[in-house]
């Protein structure tokens, strides 16, 4: 530790400080009337840098360099020469608290400041050099006077810069005191400061920041106060800061100086509510999981079973378009593969007809038994049976899935809307600073707008201190996530819990409590009766209280109001001692609750049959709707004798269209076809092009027919008809083969006939 002439010689160095290189005004009322107001706190806040990501511009104003925020907390970095990060609050205090959590930086001539500046300059200082290991100076100065060197007093701390460390000042209108670690270290009462002229009595504004008093441009009485020239080789050096909380000990919008005097009793106190109170404890912006959670477990359970239906629905639709655009797919290759199936069928009969013909008509017994057992193969294999495959497939695979959909969305429901019914936690309670106290977690253990019965039990040893303690009372708080105990302290006045009550204690209770009392005869009796009990150890000298603290206590909507901690309170006269303390939480089921809880497989029975009908309807409907909208209208088909392509309903069958004596399904372009035996090959002519050179000169058509003849050797199809007609008399049911592949009827050799003759203009050639 210091010696004295060596603190005084500290404090004459630290007049040369550049404390003023982070303490400045803007505005010195002192020197000018027009200074606008201070904005007041007129609150109390803790800011936790470690969870921060950046500097809140509308509290803090950054200067000199960035602060980087990590999980330590706001690191203040002097890089290179030049640096001084520091931030100063846009608000101001009229007396009160600042309470820091700091680590100092290290490096010779480093200095790491907690500043209080008022705007007619006082202040009030923590400072640590970054060469000095084992001690933290303390300092103040009155409207900037400087003309005593006094005023700074070093205290030992341990290991500043490898260690955080509660720095705290506790300003008020009659003194100032330095705590370290909640230990006073110094007090400055208002008449040791010159009278009270050097008191800082001002409204401050709160700066922390690192600042380098050994740079070479910093003067001599400076950098010897610092601790040596700083060598910025050796950087970076960092200062940082896990927390800070301020306390306004005045109540306002904002202060105003009233005259030059700067006299605390000046300072005008603007009525109302102030900003920056409403602006820093204002909750944090929620995340989209944190406004879900903030919904009523009704809300939440809606969402999850709209958007699972939804998602269903989508499902279902995807599924039916593939369906719809797979139909829609075979439809137009049926219309395409239509010709090529009719003439392949043609084709397989006339080779049919042959084949009977040739003397094969006697199909072996094997044959037909073949025949008759594969029926039911090409039954099952034909596209009709394809088809219903698919259909059933695809509506077992649906089912399946809003069937398990539907049991999800119940049990995620269940086990959102259903608490739990009992909550057991044990309370550590802490001894040695008065009152035994104790915190629980119960984190996500209760549910908003839930009747609860909350009791405590208490495992005592039946001592002489114990039971000497008679009454004593139990105070049990259940306290809002937002809620945060600055210091064990804080834990052990139930007044304390009263002022917090409007913000952090959801409810409070207090009940007596006391071990069963036995006369000395009856306890002596009871106790020789189980002496064998005692001696084998399957009984002890204790008893367990259960006292009741809550009954039927409800919680508003909106996770702040549903406690996740508890705090426990033993007040009494006596040294008690326990063996445990514990809390148990038992849930009041109601309504659609107590049915769910009671009734589990016939609520899991309705709910999911409910759900499942709901979804399985939906999905039909949906499908419906899909059908209709792309099934097509129509499909394109040829229209005879015309190369023009008009609508076709696709849905009429066959029959609808299939005229046997009709030949506009005949091909009207000009062909030759092989015969069989020694005939000549078949030449057919196009009747549309016959048609128009008829009527153009049917002479000319004649002489060209007949030489194409006898070019080609090729006979006309006209011809053999005309040779069919010769002998229509005596053969006139008699099977002939038109040698285009095809057997035809008598009535379509009699069409051939009519179009024979209407090609030539009705007169038979012949």
């Amino acid at each position: 530790m210091f010696s004295t002439p060596t603190l005084a010689l500290l404090g004459l160095l630290s007049l040369f400080s550049p404390a003023a290189a982070q303490t400045w005004s803007s505005c010195n009322p002192m020197t000018n009337t027009s200074c606008p107001s201070d904005p007041a706190l007129g609150t109390a806040v803790t800011f936790n840098f470690t969870t921060q990501t950046s500097t809140d511009a509308s509290v803090w104003n950054a200067t000199a360099g960035k602060v980087d925020y990590q999980t330590e907390g706001a690191f203040f970095t002097i890089n290179q020469r030049g640096d001084s990060p520091t931030i100063q609050s846009n608000f101001y205090i009229f007396f009160g608290t600042v309470e820091v959590i700091m680590k100092a930086a290290s490096g010779q001539g480093v200095i790491s400041s907690i500043v209080l500046e008022s705007d007619d300059l006082d202040e009030i200082d923590w400072e640590i050099m970054g060469g000095n290991t084992t001690h933290a100076e303390t300092n103040y100065f009155g409207k900037g006077n400087t003309t005593s060197y006094n005023r700074a007093i070093y205290y030992p701390v341990d290991n500043p810069q490898e260690n955080f460390h509660n720095y705290t000042v506790v300003w008020s209108q009659e003194k100032i005191e330095w705590l370290i670690d909640g230990d006073i270290v110094r007090t400055l009462l208002y008449a040791d400061a010159l009278g009270g002229l050097d008191f800082p009595q001002t409204p401050m504004n709160v700066r922390l920041g690192i600042w380098a008093g050994g740079d070479s441009a910093e003067p001599n009485g400076t950098i010897e106060w610092a601790g040596g020239l700083t060598d910025y080789s050796k950087g970076p050096f960092s200062q940082v800061v896990s927390s800070i909380r301020i306390v306004d000990a005045s109540k306002g919008a904002s202060y105003t100086y009233g005259d030059k005097t700067g006299s605390y009793k000046s300072i005008k106190i603007a009525s109302g509510n102030s900003t920056l109170a409403q602006t820093v404890n204002a909750p944090p912006p929620m995340s989209p999981v944190q406004k879900f959670q903030s919904l009523s477990k009704t809300a939440q359970i809606g969402i999850i079973a709209g958007a699972g239906s939804a998602a269903l629905v989508l499902l279902g639709l995807l599924i039916c378009c593939c369906v719809k655009q797979r139909r829609a797919g075979r439809r137009e290759r049926a219309l395409v593969d239509a010709d090529y199936e009719k003439r392949t069928a043609e084709l397989m009969a006339y080779r049919t007809e042959m084949s009977k013909q040739r003397g094969a008509g006697e199909r072996t017994l094997l044959g037909k038994a073949v025949d008759t057992a594969l029926v039911p193969v090409h039954a099952a294999i034909s596209k009709p049976a394809q088809r219903a495959y698919l259909g059933t497939l695809l509506f077992v695979t649906t089912s399946l899935i809003l069937l398990c959909t539907s049991t999800f969305a119940y049990v995620l429901f269940y086990y959102n809307y259903v608490p739990q019914i009992g909550v057991e936690r044990t309370v550590h309670l802490q001894f040695g600073n008065g009152n035994p106290y104790g915190i629980a977690s119960i984190a996500s253990s209760l549910v908003s707008l839930q009747p609860y019965d909350i009791s405590l039990f208490l495992h005592l040893p039946r001592t002489p201190g114990n039971l000497a303690a008679g009454n004593f009372m139990l105070d049990l708080a259940m306290l809002s996530p937002s809620d945060s105990i600055s210091s064990p302290a804080d834990l052990v006045s139930s007044a304390l819990v009263s002022r917090n009550a409007s913000g952090s204690v959801l409810a409070l209770s207090r009940r007596p409590a006391i071990l069963t009392y036995a006369s000395p005869i009856i306890d002596t009796a009871s106790k020789l009766s189980s002496l064998p009990w005692y001696m084998l150890g399957w009984r002890k000298e204790s008893e367990v209280l259960e006292v009741s603290m809550f009954e039927g206590v409800e919680f508003s909507k909106g996770w702040r109001n549903v406690p996740d901690k508890v705090q426990v309170i033993v007040e009494a006269d006596e040294k008690m001692q326990f063996y445990e303390v514990g809390i148990k939480i038992i849930a009041r089921f109601g309504g659609l609750r107590w049915i769910l809880y009671n009734h589990r497989i016939l609520s899991y029975l309705f709910f999911t049959t409910t759900f499942f009908a709901v979804s399985l309807t939906s999905t039909f409907v949906a499908y419906l709707l899909l059908s209709s909208y792309l099934s097509p209208a129509s499909s394109s088909t040829l229209k005879p004798d015309s190369g023009v392509y008009i609508k076709s309903d696709p849905s009429a069958s066959d029959s609808e269209h299939f005229n046997p004596l009709s030949t506009s399904d005949l091909s009207d372009t000009s062909r030759t076809f092989p015969t069989l035996g020694r005939q000549m090959p078949l030449h057919y002519s196009s009747r549309t092009e016959a048609m128009k050179r008829e009527e153009e000169d049917p002479k000319v058509k004649r002489e060209e027919v007949d030489e194409i003849e006898r070019a080609t050797g090729v006979q006309s199809l006209v011809a053999e008809a005309d040779d069919e007609d010769e002998d229509d008399d005596a053969e006139a049911f008699s099977f002939r083969d038109s040698g285009i592949g095809t057997s035809l009827d008598d009535g379509d050799r009699r069409g051939i006939q009519r179009r024979r003759k209407g090609l030539f203009g009705g007169v038979d050639r012949g």
